[in-house]
């Protein structure tokens, strides 16, 4: 899912509320870009100073459903 701009008063009621779902991100203030992957209502926040990174995050963060099968675990936890 695309990342979505919106207003850091957007962001913080998306926190708040868990809706709506997806990925969203904002600038606050000055120097920093405050992310928010919200693909599964769980709101997981993070804070960068380039917004080249946050969105780097948002589009790397979460498995999405389709993929989850990919994965093969070996003994000890790790993937093969």
């Amino acid at each position: 899912m695309k990342p979505t701009k919106v207003t850091l008063d957007t962001l913080r009621q998306i926190i708040d509320t868990r809706k709506p779902l997806g990925r969203f991100y904002a600038r606050e203030g000055f120097r920093l870009w405050v992310g928010v992957d919200n693909d599964y209502g769980e709101a997981w926040t993070e804070a960068f100073r380039t917004r080249r990174q946050c969105l780097r995050w948002l589009r790397s963060t979460a498995l999405d459903a389709g993929q989850c099968g990919a994965l093969s675990w070996g003994k000890e936890g790790q993937t093969r």
